[in-house]
């Protein structure tokens, strides 16, 4: 059971109250921090997550951007299939999503031989996620189309 403080409690209060008038969330700021134009730690991002489940269908092979090819070889995205119904008020109208949000250890896949020479496209072979598993995720909210954003990898069921 997870005990939450006072601080926590009020935060969370406050989120819900910031959210339920159209907000997208709060920043929390350590009080005795100066503000800087860039990325810091004294200031947080809190957002509502929502989490829903998939079944495993496959998945897709890394493939080189901008920052680099770390995932060449490696397990690009998850491709799940949502599981129907009408989470938190609106319908998830989109039935295949590619799901991110995994360690190294996660992306390892047996047979990479095929992942240099077809990156970013459907793979064949089998990772540790196998197919018809179902997963958890979590997302921020719907799109207008009923498309998860930001949907990152949970966990696995362990009733698989």
């Amino acid at each position: 059971e997870m005990i939450l403080t006072q601080e926590e409690t009020s935060l969370d209060e406050f989120l819900h109250e910031v959210t339920s008038l159209g907000g997208e969330g709060v920043i929390a700021r350590d009080p005795s921090s100066w503000w800087k134009p860039k990325r810091v730690k004294t200031l947080y991002k809190v957002k509502p997550l929502h989490d829903a489940e998939g079944v495993v269908v496959g998945f897709t092979w890394g493939r080189e951007t901008d920052k680099g090819s770390r995932l060449l070889g490696k397990m690009g995205a998850l491709i799940l299939e949502l599981e129907p119904g009408v989470p938190h008020g609106a319908p998830m109208t989109k039935r295949r999503l590619e799901l991110s949000g995994f360690t190294d250890e996660e992306r390892y896949v047996a047979d990479n031989s095929e992942g240099y020479s077809r990156p970013g496209e459907d793979a064949t072979g089998e990772c540790i996620f196998l197919k018809g598993s179902k997963v958890t995720f979590t997302y921020r909210e719907l799109s207008l189309d009923g498309i998860p954003k930001e949907a990152r990898f949970l966990r696995k069921r362990g009733d698989d």
